[in-house]
């Protein structure tokens, strides 16, 4: 089992551990959760599409098979007290082993080529120089072996990457073969640890994410039809431009295969340089950490919403539901102060994507850009 399958197994465990102790579930969610369990080997094998696949046929299974029924029944949910150590896991400590700069700012090469190399002592480092002594051009280096840039050439926005960073008296080599070594004797030449920072490297700190679909919404979308778990793209635009306007960065997210809906969004808005796309770029892990720091989600009932209310995350969520059953797969406590679940009561509510309402109606038109908004604001506020 990989890395990423381990820690999805680790997730479930945890969230089968802390759901089956709620207030209020009923019987038939109970089986539900231990179908998961006792297949959970199984599902974490397989793929997205046939893990939904998976999970259906064993509904179906345990509603025709006795003896499969005999053994959900009588197994037991994991308890608290044996969750994995997801929650506790924090990022490896990374430690700078050494950087060698090549014609970067203030660090000419030698007439050989080579750059200057300093070396970084394991507990602590001490730069000490006079004005013009090369300290800002260190920790330039530095930042821009990590993430590809730095905060003060994002400043100056006229300048050029090669005329802020190229050393101004030696073109040659590059400055783009500054090295930095970690303690693993890792090579940085950038970004290669960065690139999982998503945060950091984009400089967000007040930010509001928008998850406007699952793979299955975007594969539909693509195809020319209308899913049900969609909302109107314009609609999340100008829900989009509304916050933005008010200093929040908005961050969209989804798979690499969500991004079509990204795009869509992007292209109906008005504040389009306050709008990133995460599309396929993080992990589930980093995913958590997003949600845990952002300010406020919006999305469908997708399983993002299942990820941002369990603990430690505890997101404050604004859910759009139109054919879902909020008891089964809403935002968990259903009236926790910290969620909004606007639900659709056109024909397609708690119809669960039953026909006529597979493909190509739109369950979520009901709900109207004022009401995700009022619903945002007033968690906000909180």
């Amino acid at each position: 089992m990989n890395d990423e399958n381990v820690l999805l197994k680790q997730f479930f465990q945890n969230f089968l551990a802390k759901e089956k102790d709620k207030d209020g579930i009923n019987d038939e969610y109970v089986t539900f959760l231990k179908i998961l369990w006792v297949r959970l080997g199984d599902l974490i094998d397989k793929n997205k599409i046939a893990r939904k696949i998976y999970i259906l046929e064993q509904i179906e299974k345990y509603l025709v098979d006795d003896s499969f029924q005999t053994q959900i029944n009588s197994s037991n949910l994991p308890n608290v007290s044996e969750l994995a150590a997801f929650q506790e896991t924090n990022t490896p400590e990374i430690k700078l082993k050494e950087i060698d700069l090549v014609n970067f700012r203030g660090f000419r090469a030698n007439d050989n080529g080579n750059g200057r190399k300093i070396k970084f002592n394991e507990k602590t480092t001490l730069f000490f120089a006079p004005n013009g002594g090369g300290k800002t051009s260190l920790c330039e280096g530095i930042e821009w072996a990590l993430t590809g840039d730095t905060y003060e050439h994002t400043k100056r926005k006229t300048d050029s990457s090669v005329s802020y960073f190229q050393n101004r008296s030696n073109n040659e080599p590059r400055y783009q073969n500054t090295k930095l070594t970690l303690s693993n004797d890792q090579l940085l030449i950038p970004n290669i640890i960065f690139d999982r920072c998503f945060l950091e490297k984009n400089r967000i700190e007040k930010f509001i994410v928008i998850h406007p679909g699952g793979k299955y919404v975007a594969e539909s979308y693509k195809a020319g039809k209308w899913p049900p778990h969609l909302w109107n793209l314009d609609r999340y635009a100008k829900v989009a431009d509304y916050f933005s306007e008010k200093e929040y960065k908005i961050i969209i997210t989804g798979s690499k295969d969500e991004e079509i809906l990204a795009n869509e969004i992007i292209i109906h808005s008005k504040n389009k340089n306050k709008i990133i796309s995460a599309c396929g770029k993080l992990s589930i892990k980093e995913v958590g950490v997003l949600l845990k720091k952002s300010k406020l989600l919006i999305a469908t009932d997708t399983a993002i919403i299942h990820i941002a209310y369990q603990d430690p995350i505890n997101a404050k969520i604004v859910e759009l539901m139109g054919p879902s059953i909020p008891e089964t797969v809403g935002a968990w406590p259903l009236d926790s102060p910290r969620h909004k679940i606007l639900i659709d009561k056109g024909p397609c509510c708690r119809s669960m994507r039953k026909l006529p309402f597979k493909d190509n109606f739109n369950c979520l038109k009901n709900i109207k850009v004022e009401d995700v908004i009022n619903a945002g604001e007033y968690l906000l506020k909180l």
